[in-house]
């Protein structure tokens, strides 16, 4: 048996009567380092708490007697997590390509749907894009980043005035998005309530010419390009058709 243990960094006491008992209000980083470890509070069976004599006194200035590690109380009562996550912020960043999602408490992972997020100008979608794909390397906890798409970014970017400034970077999310360590679904954002992106960073990098193929008996040429381009901006006349990759101080022959 993985032996699992949370060492506490703190807390409040709200409610104290100077007699037998006392509650205790966790600070989240504890509460979520907590629901991080599988088999650790998840049951009544495996929620044991031991302490040392520093952890108070009696009226008398006694210390109360220390609960080793090897002889763990046993909780008596028990109340699992069953609050839903939230997603409290997003950031979209259309230069790198990645949209980082924060969350209200840890959250699993192997869960997480990319499909179910949708990308959209306002709170009310005016114009909208659903994720297709996407990956992320993220670990369980409070955040997840997410790469995008090759196709997802193109779309974004075609489908302009969709994220293009803060102002137009909206999110929304199905309860099927992810869920916490304790199988909680996340509590869905519908359209009309979207959030929106608390940092956003524009596409600043230059697309570049990837492929090309000329067809000589239609006359055309066609590109390829790394990312979404304006159609009106390109200018036939900027190319040029030569027989070599490198014709640096070569004789050449102009047309």
């Amino acid at each position: 048996m993985l032996f699992r243990s949370v060492q506490l960094t703190g807390g409040v006491v709200v409610s104290a009567t100077d007699a037998k008992s006392a509650s205790i209000v966790l600070v989240a980083s504890d509460l979520n380092n907590i629901k991080l470890l599988d088999g650790l509070a998840t049951t009544s069976g495996n929620t044991y708490l031991i302490h040392t004599s520093g952890f108070g006194r009696d009226f008398f200035n006694l210390s109360i007697t220390a609960i080793s590690s090897s002889n763990g109380l046993l909780a008596d009562n028990f109340e699992p997590d069953r609050v839903s996550p939230s997603l409290v912020a997003f950031s979209l960043d259309m230069n790198n390509n990645q949209i980082g999602l924060t969350f209200s408490e840890v959250v699993r992972v192997s869960t997480f749907n990319v499909t179910q997020i949708t990308i959209q100008n306002a709170t009310v979608a005016g114009i909208s894009h659903t994720l297709t794909g996407g990956t992320t390397t993220s670990v369980n906890g409070l955040t997840i980043l997410v790469s995008l798409s090759s196709s997802d970014t193109n779309a974004i970017k075609l489908a302009t005035p969709l994220a293009t400034s803060l102002a137009t970077a909206y999110i929304r999310l199905t309860a099927s998005t992810v869920k916490d360590m304790n199988e909680n679904s996340i509590v869905a954002i519908a359209d009309g309530s979207a959030l929106r992106a608390s940092n956003f960073t524009a596409d600043t990098t230059q697309p570049a010419l990837q492929a090309f193929s000329l067809d000589m008996n239609l006359g055309q040429l066609k590109l390829t390009f790394s990312e979404t381009i304006k159609a009106s901006f390109v200018q036939p006349s900027e190319f040029r058709i030569q027989n070599n990759a490198n014709v640096t101080g070569a004789s050449v022959g102009d047309h």
